[in-house]
């Protein structure tokens, strides 16, 4: 069973730093564990600027001049769901449609307007967009994140339009209504995610040294008995060489009998000769 997934991270406007932090990971300007160095260039900007400095501009031009100091500056969305359901991963999701229908339910939710961002990415574990949207209310023009997700409530009403609009069109399911698990941050999601594709590639590195070790003893053992196999092809040729040599003695042995055996045959002949002339004499 595959599900849509869908989190989001409020980041206060006067955090400067969380904007910049934020943007550096999406935008790939600095070192990204659980990114592939090779797929970077496989990611793609599907709205907005294309540039981190441009939607970090966009983001403050978007906000009123007057705000609350506490007020939300924008929302940072992950947009994802589960693995199995890509088609990388040997399912059979329709991808470009789920993404496509999320990104017309975050205009439609937040507004066109408020829709800052929305990057593809293709170098995890996983295809997923990230998003950034500032919290403009249509009828104040003041920035509120409560106006769009106020408390569980909120956040499960938020949860329900996302997979009525996006999810539950290309068959994914949604998560349980008002689980009480433990609410994961963004950022957090992706440090393990990052643990575990690090634990991915040592898997992948354990089995590739046991494939090669397996490989190793094969091409020993092999070895071993091409070698076995070569002497007793040396010994079948040694055995084979005695054989001739001890028939070549055999015939070798009868020829000097036989040769005996007519010497003293010729010898008693002649003794027989000599008498004759002997006794004649």
């Amino acid at each position: 069973m595959a599900y849509a997934i869908m989190r989001f991270e409020k980041h206060k406007a006067t955090s400067i730093g969380s904007l910049a932090g934020s943007l550096a990971h999406t935008f790939r300007s600095r070192y990204t564990p659980n990114a592939k160095k090779e797929l970077i260039k496989d990611n793609q900007v599907l709205h907005g600027p294309e540039g981190r400095q441009e939607v970090a501009d966009a983001i403050r031009a978007r906000w009123p001049e007057k705000r609350r100091k506490d007020a939300v500056g924008f929302i940072e969305l992950f947009i994802g769901a589960s693995p199995e359901w890509f088609k990388k991963h040997g399912g059979d999701g329709d991808q470009e449609r789920y993404f496509e229908l999320a990104i017309e339910w975050l205009k439609s939710y937040y507004g066109e307007a408020n829709v800052i961002s929305v990057v593809q990415h293709n170098d995890e574990t996983s295809p997923h967009l990230a998003a950034y949207v500032v919290p403009i209310r249509p009828d104040t023009g003041q920035l509120s994140a409560k106006h769009f997700a106020d408390g569980p409530k909120g956040c499960a009403a938020l949860q329900t339009s996302f997979h009525a609009a996006a999810g539950e069109p290309v068959g994914l399911e949604r998560g349980q209504r008002y689980s009480s698990a433990e609410h994961m941050s963004i950022r957090r999601w992706y440090e393990e995610q990052a643990q575990l594709d690090k634990r991915r590639e040592k898997i992948e590195a354990d089995k590739a040294e046991l494939v090669a070790l397996l490989e190793e003893d094969s091409a020993a053992v092999d070895a071993r008995e091409a070698e076995v196999e070569q002497r007793e092809q040396r010994a079948t040729q040694q055995s084979a060489e005695l054989a001739e040599r001890r028939d070549a003695l055999d015939k070798r042995a009868a020829e000097l009998e036989t040769r005996a055996k007519e010497a003293k045959a010729a010898a008693s002949a002649a003794a027989e000769r000599e008498k004759a002339v002997s006794e004649r004499e």
